[in-house]
């Protein structure tokens, strides 16, 4: 009487897996979504910009064919924490001679020079650049060229009250210029990956500098989100072979005439050395996409001047990368989650690794395909790095729990009625009990108490009568499986 329960039990195990299996890929499925619609937020910000940041690993090299850096390599006589302004007038004209078409000043010339000729001979140069006497007007013969100046800003706090102020040039000097803009960059902890576009009121240099030299970029689309797609990593001083995304050449190389054909129609940007002035052009030092995954620090930081460069270049171009809406990050941590949660419920652990892995891969594929190919960016690495593992994790976490809790009641069923040699073979084998059998030599047995009804009978209480029988069933047991022997059933007070 006090076994007839076991069957039940094992058939209630049974019965309870199909709901077990929706309540753990339910859970799974919030847990899942709570991961990824948290990693879209600022917390994860990191892991969403893998998104942009992996495709970098691989590159190709290559120059820009419109744009050249020149690099300022020398300071003032009298301070040291600044770049020679003197010096500005001759490179000018050098860069005249060699056949550039345009300058972009990198730098804030917001102080006028200790020594006002400088500034003059400076402003004369800009206007012999571009071909133009002090009045503005065209000179006959001369060629039309651009002179672009960078302003800067700066934030402030007075009474109560916060706001940006601009730092301009000199008036000498931006009245020699054709125009200025903004030298700004967006960066996330010194990281650049947005190419800024000025503010509300005042356009970046970049885009100033593109729309000036006949870029069609409409104005109202200044304000839209874009992104750097950069020609290339910084280059490592000590790779003879590596490819400059940007033809560049020092300052004093230009003013000798070392480089007469190789500035012909650029686009020259023009910027400091980078560390020429240490602490002082610290803050223009960035990292990159580039050096996230940099072997052993290969890549020294890119100069603030080579992204102006790079945001120049995209403008121009017009392959600036874009992100894919909000909506799109939302729909594919939504149905990573949905997908994930009852595909892994429903497979065996290897099988649902397997599937997490090629679903990683081939987010990773997609990512890169849409950001090279079509110059769109989304934020695949939350589902591939984050929802597919912790779906993963908590799917299979769940089945070894509920599997190690069904062979423990299966074992404690078993143990009624089998040996524990036999009981240990069955576990082996995973307590997967199939239809079928195989042939053997063997004795069954069927026992039966003599006038056991006579005798229940005679003693007429239940609870004696069961206390005797299970006296009787548990010596029996012990001796059948002492001999290897199993217990098919329990039939009142028969054992088969």
């Amino acid at each position: 009487m006090a076994d007839t329960s076991r069957p039940k039990r094992f058939e209630l195990a049974r019965g309870t897996g199909t709901g077990t299996r929706i309540a753990t890929g339910l859970f799974g499925f919030v847990l899942t979504l709570l991961a990824g619609l948290l990693a879209l937020q600022r917390p994860g910000r990191n892991l969403v910009s893998l998104s942009y940041d992996l495709p970098y690993i691989y590159h190709k090299a290559g120059a820009s064919g419109e744009i050249a850096i020149v690099y300022l390599d020398s300071l003032d006589a009298q301070n040291d924490e600044l770049l020679d302004r003197s010096s500005q007038a001759r490179l000018l004209d050098a860069l005249g001679a060699a056949g550039a078409k345009a300058v972009v000043y990198d730098i804030i010339f917001e102080n006028p020079s200790r020594n006002p000729q400088v500034d003059r001979d400076f402003a004369a140069a800009m206007r012999r650049f571009r071909g133009v006497d002090e009045n503005g007007t065209a000179i006959p013969g001369s060629p039309r060229r651009s002179v672009f100046l960078a302003f800067g800003r700066e934030n402030f706090q007075n009474t109560g009250v916060s706001g940006e102020i601009l730092i301009p040039a000199t008036d000498e000097l931006l009245d020699a210029a054709d125009n200025f803009g903004l030298a700004v960059y967006a960066d996330d902890v010194f990281t650049a990956r947005e190419l800024t576009t000025g503010t509300i009121d005042e356009p970046s240099l970049a885009w100033t500098t593109a729309t000036s030299l006949g870029t069609p970029l409409p104005e109202e689309s200044r304000p839209d989100p874009r992104w750097i797609n950069f020609a290339g990593p910084p280059v490592d001083p000590n790779d003879n072979d590596a490819v400059p995304a940007f033809l560049s050449l020092k300052a004093s190389s230009a003013i000798a005439g070392m480089a007469p054909d190789l500035l012909r129609d650029k686009i020259v940007v023009v910027g400091g050395e980078p560390g020429i002035v240490g602490a002082a052009l610290g803050k223009d030092l960035f990292k990159t996409p580039f050096h996230r995954f940099q072997p052993g620090g290969k890549y020294p930081l890119m100069s603030g001047v080579e992204i102006q460069a790079n945001m120049l270049e995209n403008l121009r171009q017009g392959n600036w990368l874009t992100r894919a809406g909000r909506g799109l990050d939302l729909t594919f941590v939504i149905l990573t989650a949905l997908l994930a949660s009852i595909v892994f419920s429903r497979v065996r652990p290897m099988a649902a690794i397997v599937i997490a892995i090629a679903s990683s891969l081939l987010l990773i594929v997609a990512g890169i395909w849409s950001m090279r190919v079509q110059g769109v960016w989304f934020a695949w690495s939350v589902p591939a790095f984050l929802q597919l593992p912790v779906a993963l994790g908590w799917v299979s976490g769940a089945k070894y729990y509920l599997e190690r809790s069904r062979r423990r009641s299966l074992g404690e069923a078993f143990a009624k009625v089998v040996s524990p040699e036999m009981l240990r073979q069955i576990a082996a084998e995973g307590y997967e009990l199939r239809l079928g059998g195989e042939r053997t030599t063997a004795a069954l047995m069927f026992t039966d108490l003599a006038d056991f009804t006579t005798m229940s009978e005679d003693v007429g209480d239940p609870v004696e009568i069961l206390r005797h029988l299970n006296m009787y069933f548990e010596a029996t047991t012990e001796h059948i499986f002492t001999h290897h022997g199993a217990v098919i059933q329990f039939v009142g007070d028969a054992i088969y």
